[in-house]
């Protein structure tokens, strides 16, 4: 995984940047901004809060944090695939507003697909946190310092299915983050949910 960031950076060096300084900036906020959230709210639950549903159906917050951390490796290596091929020239349909929408907006239901399924590998949140900060730093690295034309690099969407572009995965990883997040400050919410 090293071996691929450190290639992403060098190739970025040869191309011309196609993202604006205001751009790159508002990404790094938002990883850095979402990671903030997300380990804030993981810390402050206790082992009983960790695994509480508010219905047999529903996710735990543990469940909803473990899903975070599984989907950042996949959105990790599927946007080091992305940037490793040639770009693509074709152009995404949809903004950075719509795209942080889809994957923000918690009125919009989706179910996740079986390889990002929580199944209990992760309730040791030191290991959990870990994991999460490791994939997030290479990210946020990849977001600072890239000069590849991010913007020419383009792949569906998996909600909507629309194009986007590699900017956007940027946006698409700190979106699901706080999506999620979101998720679980909706299960603390619960009237049920344990003081303890």
């Amino acid at each position: 995984m090293l071996r691929t960031t450190l290639a992403l950076l060098a190739a970025g060096a040869l191309c011309g940047q196609h993202i604006t300084q205001s751009e790159r900036e508002a990404a790094v906020v938002r990883l850095e901004s979402s990671r903030a959230a997300f380990l804030e709210t993981v810390a402050r639950l206790s082992d009983t809060q960790w695994d509480f549903k508010p219905a047999p159906d529903r996710w735990s917050a543990g469940e909803c944090a473990e899903h975070i951390v599984i989907t950042e490796g996949v959105y990790w290596r599927t946007l080091s695939k992305l940037l490793e091929a040639p770009p693509s020239r074709m152009k995404a349909e949809l903004s950075d507003a719509e795209l942080l929408r889809l994957y923000t907006d918690r009125s919009l239901t989706r179910v996740a697909g079986e390889a990002v399924q929580p199944k209990g590998s992760l309730r040791n949140r030191a290991e959990l946190t870990g994991q999460f900060n490791r994939t997030r730093d290479r990210i946020v690295a990849l977001a600072r310092s890239t000069q590849l034309p991010l913007r020419e690099y383009v792949t569906k969407a998996a909600a909507g299915g629309k194009l986007m572009d590699g900017y956007q995965w940027f946006l698409r990883i700190a979106g699901h983050s706080e999506r999620h997040t979101d998720q679980m400050r909706e299960v603390m919410a619960h009237p049920d949910f344990p003081k303890k």
